[in-house]
């Protein structure tokens, strides 16, 4: 099996949450169980602004985020493809970003 490493960005947090049950079996009480092998989810918010703050370290400017669910997630699969619910989710940066889980991105990537 091969890693993979994918970035995602999905418009809220339910949309994610879609795709993420999607990644289980769910039994009849509810107990979810991977169907492969996966990595724990790095969620991120992109930042729009910076917070700004006075020369006494308080915060005069709040922080401001996408409103979007950004998902760094490792795969091991057989197929080199997104698993069900995700493809359409996914994007495509030009470099390594600001996670990693220890593989080159850009050299692991679908």
């Amino acid at each position: 099996m091969k890693q993979i490493i994918e970035k995602y960005e999905f418009p809220n947090k339910e949309a994610y949450q879609i795709a993420f049950d999607l990644l289980h079996n769910i039994d009849e009480e509810g107990n979810k169980s991977p169907k492969f092998n996966f990595s724990d989810p790095v969620i991120t918010q992109i930042p729009l602004e910076i917070a700004e703050k006075d020369s006494e370290g308080n915060i005069t400017k709040e922080a401001t985020f996408k409103d979007t669910v950004n998902v760094d997630m490792a795969w091991w699969l057989e197929v080199k493809e997104h698993p069900e619910g995700w493809a359409d989710y996914a994007i495509n940066i030009d470099t390594e970003g600001l996670h990693s889980f220890g593989v080159s991105y850009l050299e692991n990537k679908i």
